[in-house]
């Protein structure tokens, strides 16, 4: 079954993804600002994991959704989770059926599910190593699957069928029935990870891990987060814990998203990885001191940059 799918977000992770669902035999609408040109002319360049390159172009371009004039199966929400970002009103007036969150962060549904109530909401995971490195240029060095699943819980068609245009390319894509634990398990690697490659001098996930005492910090963050998803009924076992630093050692030496979005001086998403969990941890009394200490840090790099 083709769908038509617009896309919200055409950077590292929606253009990838956007690529492989066009793969799959759907037509794509791609929403894009500062790029529209280049994409409407040329497409986004691709360059995949075996060195392999191609050319992604949908098949149409709009500066913002609203100039859709036609009605969408989906629409799949790929931005960063920040303050200056109003998805809500970017998805005003555009007429879908269902919404796919492909972001990071925890606690990120909630203004969209109160502004859509008659719409299927989607919650989705990329586990993936993308970069958007240029304009127009996307480099995807490793892994790539999903995890999708309605919001907050249950069975979803819709979730379903995604699931299957995915896999029928190649792109394994697991459907849960709890997304909000998929959430804690995927934060359980970003926590760390991302801001730390900024705070400790902007450093490759390589680089990072080589630090002495490194890997005990990364584990302590980890367990933070795992204590606050099992305190609200989303835990995961230690296994998660050792699964994620041990595929970290084999992936290639990765610039994370925040570190990237940090080197040419983009907002960068502290809330979403680091704030929502520590603010929950607050209101239910719970203990997360490694957490804080890390937000406290970025946060303070942060205004020292405001400030320069």
């Amino acid at each position: 079954m083709s769908l038509k799918i617009a896309v919200l977000g055409m950077g590292a992770v929606g253009s990838l993804y956007a690529s492989q669902l066009q793969a799959a035999g759907n037509d794509i609408i791609a929403c894009c600002r500062s790029d529209y040109d280049l994409v409407q002319q040329k497409g986004i360049t691709i360059k995949h994991p075996n060195g392999s390159i191609t050319q992604f172009k949908p098949n149409k371009v709009v500066k913002a959704l609203s100039d859709l004039s036609e009605s969408v199966d989906i629409v799949i929400v790929a931005t960063k989770v920040l303050p200056s970002i109003d998805t809500v009103s970017a998805l005003k007036g555009l007429n879908f059926k269902a919404i796919l969150l492909l972001q990071n962060g925890i606690f990120i549904e909630t203004d969209i599910k109160q502004a859509f109530p008659g719409k299927e909401l989607l919650s989705g995971l990329a586990f993936v190593c993308v970069s958007r490195l240029k304009p127009g240029y996307v480099h995807h060095q490793d892994y790539g699957a999903l995890c999708i699943g309605k919001y907050p819980k249950g069975s979803s068609d819709a979730a379903l069928l995604l699931s299957k245009q995915f896999e029928s390319i190649g792109t394994k894509c697991i459907v849960s029935e709890d997304v909000l634990s998929a959430r804690f398990k995927k934060l359980c690697w970003n926590a760390p990870f991302n801001p730390l490659s900024v705070t400790e001098g902007e450093l490759s996930t390589e680089s990072l891990l080589a630090i002495k005492g490194m890997e005990q910090t990364i584990y302590r963050i980890m367990k933070e987060v795992q204590h606050i998803a099992n305190h609200c009924g989303h835990g995961f076992s230690d296994e998660v814990i050792h699964k994620h630093i041990a595929d970290t050692k084999k992936m290639v030496a990765y610039k994370t998203s925040m570190l990237l979005d940090w080197q040419h001086n983009r907002d960068i998403e502290i809330d979403a990885i680091l704030g929502h969990a520590i603010a929950y941890a607050k209101n239910e009394q719970l203990q997360c001191p490694e957490l804080i200490a890390l937000y406290d840090k970025l946060a303070m790099l942060i205004d020292k940059r405001s400030k320069a």
